[in-house]
């Protein structure tokens, strides 16, 4: 509910300051060295920055952290959704690198999908718009 112009006006809301996507994402991960190899050399991200706990990579005009965490916390569904131009070349490409799918590419609420999990156990979800 707006308060109001405290000169006795009334203010109306536009759409200035509302949200309007999602900058980035984080992915715990056990091993910080293993996890970046993985992003950057089989997904293709694009490393930005690295510390000893973190690292920073592009994802297309996000970004996505690697966060060197304890391992019971790496690992399962991660909540990313990932875009990509074609499922299908996207999935061969990874399967001819030994990525592991646990949902090959199909049709779902959202379009074609397709699940990987990286050495962790972290599950994305590639979806083709």
């Amino acid at each position: 509910m707006p308060l109001g112009d405290p000169q006795g006006g009334e203010f109306y809301y536009t759409d200035e300051g509302r949200p309007t996507g999602l900058v980035m994402g984080t992915v715990r991960v056990s091993d910080l060295e293993a996890a970046i190899e993985f992003y950057r050399d089989t997904l293709l991200m694009e490393p930005l920055s690295e510390t000893e706990d973190k690292a920073m990579l592009r994802c297309g005009g996000q970004f996505i952290m690697l966060k060197l965490s304890p391992e019971e916390w790496a690992g399962g569904d991660t909540g990313l959704y990932i875009s990509t131009s074609s499922i299908y070349d996207l999935h061969r490409r990874l399967v001819d690198e030994a990525v592991v799918f646990v949902q090959p590419p199909e049709r779902g609420e959202l379009g074609l999908t397709a699940v990987l999990s990286d050495d962790d156990g972290n599950l994305l979800t590639f979806i083709e718009l």
